[in-house]
């Protein structure tokens, strides 16, 4: 697998130097534009050395991880890792991180160190965690996105207490939702893209259905939801995991798989 990846990791390592969160409007406000601002000397210190770092990486981010693939995790082989200040790819140099900038409870976009071989790169780059915490994409401007999953255990994501367990899926979750962009689909005795939303269950029509076993609160308006599926007059035996979105005024929800383009439904 490390020779089929070669090159993407020489990739990953400018990538890991790349960060967010100064837009190329912020930059040109300075006079500096294309250039990354790192913080005056004597402000930037190291978690290497033991000193208090002036920016941190929210703790649910970091770890080491590895690329997407059947051999994911194989021991003793080199990690992309992402530190309190920095990130390195498969035992490479640490690349510090100047910014960090919170999009929301599962992305954040950073800014890496000015590169003196290309002082003119952009130095953005985001990252975004799914799968309950447990998978993460790391996604740069004109760059392809990389899945990540996580090789060091238990993520932060799930042991952070304000992820509250609940016994059933909420109210407000529950429902009947049609395939988003399809008109019909509401209007359609058991549709294929129909689904309905239960306490414990999802249905999709034509399909299957998920008993549910365990619902966490990711944040005000997403859950994470673990259970057996099962397709039509089969067992549910398949374990699956995601989770699911809700819009602010209720109206609209998005079914989140790891490694997969959302489901997007409307209420019925």
């Amino acid at each position: 697998m490390r020779k089929i990846f070669a090159i993407a990791s020489a990739t990953l390592l400018a990538l890991a130097g790349c960060g967010a969160s100064a837009s190329d409007t912020e930059a040109a406000e300075t006079g500096d534009t294309g250039k990354a601002q790192a913080p005056a000397q004597g402000e930037q210190t190291s978690d290497a050395n033991g000193d208090e770092p002036s920016v941190s990486i929210p703790a649910d981010f970091r770890g080491s991880w590895d690329m997407r693939a059947s051999d994911s995790c194989t021991p003793g082989e080199p990690r992309y890792v992402v530190g309190e200040n920095w990130t390195s790819a498969w035992d490479g140099e640490r690349n510090r991180v100047v910014d960090v900038r919170i999009i929301n409870a599962n992305t954040v976009e950073l800014l890496g160190e000015p590169d003196p071989n290309a002082p003119d790169a952009d130095q953005r780059f985001g990252l975004a965690l799914n799968g309950n915490g447990n998978g993460m994409t790391l996604f740069a401007p004109q760059m392809s996105s990389t899945n990540f999953v996580r090789c060091d255990g238990e993520s932060a994501t799930a042991a952070r207490p304000k992820q509250a367990a609940l016994n059933t899926i909420p109210a407000r979750y529950r429902g009947t939702w049609g395939g988003e962009g399809d008109h019909m689909a509401c209007a359609r005795e058991n549709s294929g893209q129909d689904m309905t939303i239960t306490a414990n269950r999802i249905v999709y029509y034509g399909s299957g259905r998920v008993e549910i076993s365990s619902v966490r609160q990711v944040s005000a308006n997403t859950i994470a939801v673990e259970g057996r599926y099962g397709e039509n007059g089969k067992p549910t035996t398949e374990p699956v995991s995601h989770e699911i979105e809700l819009s602010d005024d209720g109206e609209r929800l998005s079914e989140l798989f790891d490694g997969m383009e959302p489901f997007d439904y409307n209420r019925c």
